[in-house]
């Protein structure tokens, strides 16, 4: 659970820095320090989607709506307060209010689409099919597996070429 709850923090951390590097726009410390914010205000919205999504899967009650409207209004209010340094005339400022707002849309459009997609084709799908949650350890051995049967099946084709 806690490696699918960091999906969203770590995908979010790639798509902020790629658009940043599309748009040509540079970190400097001011903006680190705005994006390790953005960082943690995802890790929250993580936390608080896993928790509504496992009270579903357990008691069926349904308070991902709540959740959502939650995160909903803590972004709105972030992006009211960073974002409003856009309008600010130091190009730092404008800087750092780009990243925070880059960053937090990211933050809602990764928390709200993808991570509800992962933990239930990955938890809760699974279980409705009568196969157990796809956890680490079965996920390493079956890429043991596969590395196994690849590695053999090359081997293989190796010696029958050479013999």
């Amino acid at each position: 659970m806690s490696l699918l709850t960091m999906f969203p923090i770590v995908l979010t951390g790639v798509v902020t820095a790629g658009i940043l590097y599309f748009l040509g726009l540079e970190l400097n410390i001011f903006s680190t320090v705005v994006c390790t914010l953005v960082f943690g205000v995802g890790d929250d919205f993580s936390i608080f989607l896993t928790k509504a999504m496992q009270k579903e899967h357990t008691t069926g009650k349904n308070e991902l709506p709540t959740y959502r409207t939650s995160i909903i209004l803590a972004v709105f209010t972030t992006i009211l307060s960073i974002g409003s340094l856009i309008f600010a005339k130091h190009p730092a400022l404008h800087s750092l209010a780009l990243v925070a707002l880059i960053g937090m849309f990211s933050v809602i459009v990764i928390t709200s689409t993808l991570y509800p997609f992962w933990f239930r084709f990955l938890i809760i799908n699974r279980q409705k099919k009568g196969l157990s949650p796809i956890t680490l350890r079965l996920f390493l051995r079956s890429v043991f597996s596969f590395i196994y049967y690849g590695l053999g099946g090359l081997f293989s084709l190796s010696s029958d070429i050479f013999l």
